[in-house]
């Protein structure tokens, strides 16, 4: 399969918002420059002076670039910056899913051919991101090739093969060079190689014939990136301007980074450019139990199942056609005995793993997981809802453990978020479907906690991200925003216009108190919103100032439990002539019987008790005294605190007199034995057994319980029987209702 790519409008519009930050820069050739050839025992080919390239200085005035982005920022009703901090800085924000990766490559074109910018370099948080642009890079390069006339050269920077910086430093096209933060941010004795003069780089550091090029840096996730050690070693590059891109930005990026362009979670999901999101809660109440598992319950591949193939038979015999042990891959480690073990991470702080067979195939092999040729349909892994591990044909979420701090909500969804593709790799969106992108696309998250809470969590995490969305429709709204024309005039909302959309609004039935209401919804579904006169020739751009009110009800993800698809009997099948045959085998009324002997059960029962062991319950203490704080890092590192003795030792109040129990009942309602059954099993155990229960009686019970519903269920299957009786199921009877029939 290979990925194809279209242009898309809100991709431009955020290449074209960072280029306007410069508009009236001109195009200049790439600035030359003699590389430093470092010694000259090592220099061979450089020792006549090798030319290179760097790009060439911004020419405008900083108050004509602060201009610019006041511009783009009306025009994207963002607040306008005051200054110019920190210089050029442009952050630009994009949902999860809506391509932000293609983005900033295209980005990095149109730099290069309005301004002639050509040396860009771009930092990831992790090597799952670093492995992603990757790809994203090698899946667009015909693309872009076509588009531009030229393909960017890109590399992973890597500190064992330095000639490709020196590749970098003297090509005079467009280049890109991939890094992880952590190749560069360490510090002191544990300087990183690229802050280190190289015997193998000519006595050279790395860092200082990268900086000379003077790169743009392209941050990928900054919130993940720029921690304090990180944002200093940053300023080593001298980067020309720094672009930052994410879908969760820190409050700071808009003020001090100077954001340009934005689309967020609910202007994606309006625009149908990810999918819609499902959820399939799951809770328990009133158990106790320390250990579960997941099993699957059944498969409905049926006739309205909206993602088996057109032909129900085709797809059945695509499914029929695959080795089960073929079907899934699971990114956990595997010892040298191809055992499975407890995964070890290269980086615990990114918990990045070393499995690299599944790791290749989620992150490097898309096309091929993509493809009906890869049976694999279903990832395990410990690490796939962090960033960076986006494949557009995730379907379905299902979280094993629950998520905590680590994970957020809206993170766990947004692996999944990008609209599906087809096995000719088109992306199926409104081009090819329309209307009906949700239809199609739709993520389920089968989510450890109920539908109810895990909604509430996530819409308040998109609404914490869209906090800077009015609320309410008011005049003050329109006030000073920026509206164009059909006809591409531009005009500021003054107040007395402004009062005159928001009058008409209201006399249309638009807004109650300040709400938007479902009349507006509905008006705009079908394109007929009315707009006021005076601004009818810019009824678009106003329709997108009150859209751009938060819509609480715009993110609510749907409860899949009422999608379920229902199983519909194929009336065809049943009057075909292999259905007549079996039905006559298969429809008799049965009888089953389950018969066993108490006393036998009472035996096994106290057999298999008297190996049981009850862990007992011990307390930890440790004890610590804070100690002469000699800085603040040293309160900030915890250090402050000195450690003191541990002791261990077994707790005395777990069946203390404050706490009854009553044991017998519990296990007979457990098990579902009498009480005289129980208590004769009690008595039949070892004495040292039984006094385990003083130890720990929560874990006395449950244990006890188990095992004797254990050994009641092998009574059952050893001795239930099946008697076929002379009564059928009728022809019209519906299979999963069965007559009442006599019992024993």
């Amino acid at each position: 399969m290979k990925l194809q790519f279209k242009h898309q409008k809100f991709q431009l519009d955020a290449a074209n918002a960072v280029c306007d930050v410069f508009a009236g820069q001109p195009l200049q050739s790439s600035r030359k420059y003699i590389v430093d050839p470092g010694k000259a025992a090592q220099a061979s080919l450089f020792d006549n002076g090798a030319e290179s390239f760097g790009n060439a200085p911004v020419q405008l005035a900083p108050d004509s670039v602060l201009d610019n982005i006041k511009r783009l920022q009306r025009g994207q009703r963002i607040k306008p910056s005051d200054k110019l901090e920190g210089k050029y800085n442009v952050t630009v924000e994009m949902e999860t899913g809506t391509g932000k990766t293609y983005t900033y490559i295209k980005t990095m074109y149109e730099l290069h051919e309005r301004y002639g910018w050509s040396k860009f370099i771009i930092v990831v948080p992790s090597v799952a991101i670093r492995e992603g642009v990757y790809k994203s890079f090698q899946i667009t390069e015909e693309h872009f090739a076509e588009e531009y006339g030229s393909k960017i050269r890109y590399f992973i920077y890597d500190s064992k093969r330095l000639a490709e910086i020196d590749r970098y430093a003297s090509d005079n096209a467009i280049n890109a060079m991939i890094i992880n933060s952590q190749a560069f941010n360490a510090r002191g004795k544990d300087a990183r190689r690229i802050d280190t003069e190289l015997d193998e780089f000519r006595s050279r550091r790395p860092i200082d014939v990268l900086a000379k090029t003077n790169p743009i840096l392209i941050i990928d996730e900054p919130q993940s990136v720029e921690g304090e050690a990180t944002k200093a070693s940053l300023k080593k590059f001298s980067p020309l301007l720094t672009l930052r891109y994410s879908a969760t930005h820190k409050d700071e990026y808009n003020m001090v980074y100077r954001m340009v362009y934005r689309l967020d979670a609910m202007e994606a999901y309006n625009k149908k450019l990810v999918k819609k999101i499902s959820v399939k809660g799951v809770s328990v109440t009133g158990g106790t139990a320390t250990e579960s598992y997941v099993y699957l319950q059944s498969v409905n591949a049926g006739k309205g199942n909206p993602t088996a193939a057109d032909d129900s038979e085709a797809y059945l015999d695509y499914l029929k056609g695959m080795s089960v042990k073929h079907t899934h891959a699971g990114y956990f480690s595997i010892d040298k005995k191809n055992r499975y073990a407890d995964s070890k991470y290269s980086d615990k702080k990114t918990r990045t793993s070393d499995d690299r067979d599944a790791y290749d195939l989620i992150m490097k092999d898309k096309e091929r997981l993509l493809s009906f040729e890869e049976p694999v349909r279903f990832i395990f892994s410990h690490s796939a809802l962090r960033e960076g591990w986006d494949n557009p044909n995730v379907f379905q979420i299902c979280t094993l453990k629950q998520s905590g701090s680590e994970i957020r909500k809206r993170q766990e969804v947004g692996r999944g978020l990008r609209l599906c593709v087809n096995q000719s790799g088109e992306r199926m969106d409104e081009t090819l479907l329309g209307g009906g992108v949700h239809n199609l696309n739709v993520l389920t998250v089968i989510a450890g906690e109920s539908y109810d809470s895990f909604a509430k969590g996530l819409q308040e995490e998109l609404a914490d991200a869209a906090a800077y969305r009015p609320r309410l429709v008011t005049a003050d709204l329109f006030k000073d925003k920026i509206i164009r024309g059909v006809n591409g005039a531009e005009q500021v909302v003054d107040a007395n216009l402004a009062l005159a959309i928001y009058e008409g609004l209201i006399s249309e039935g638009y807004i109650k108190r300040g709400t938007l209401t479902d009349k507006y919804y509905e008006d705009k579904k079908n394109g007929a919103a009315a707009i006021a006169e005076e601004v009818t020739d810019y009824a678009g751009d106003v329709i997108a100032i009150i859209d751009s009110v938060y819509d609480p009800k715009a993110n609510k993800p749907d409860n899949a439990r009422s999608n379920n698809v229902e199983l519909v009997i194929d009336k065809d099948k049943l009057a075909g002539a292999e259905f007549k045959a079996l039905w006559p085998r298969i429809n008799r009324h049965s009888c089953y019987i389950v018969n066993f002997d108490e006393e036998e059960l009472i035996e096994k029962a106290i057999n298999a008790l008297n190996k049981l062991v009850v862990a007992k319950v011990y307390v930890k203490i440790e004890q610590g005294a804070l100690g002469e704080i000699q800085s603040q890092e040293q309160l900030k590192s915890g250090e402050a605190f000195k450690r003191g003795d541990a002791g261990r030792e077994a707790a005395r109040l777990a069946a203390s007199t404050t706490v009854r129990y009553d044991l017998i009942g519990k296990l007979a309602a457990e098990t579902g034995l009498t009480r005289n059954a129980v208590t004769r099993i009690l008595n039949g155990m070892e004495k040292l057994v039984r006094k385990q229960f003083a130890n720990n009686p929560e874990e006395f019970i449950l244990k006890a319980a188990a095992i004797i519903n254990e050994q009641a269920a092998t009574a059952i299957i050893e001795h239930i029987t099946c008697d076929k009786l002379t009564s059928v199921y009728g022809r019209n009877e519906r299979l999963n209702e069965v007559p009442a029939t006599p019992r024993d």
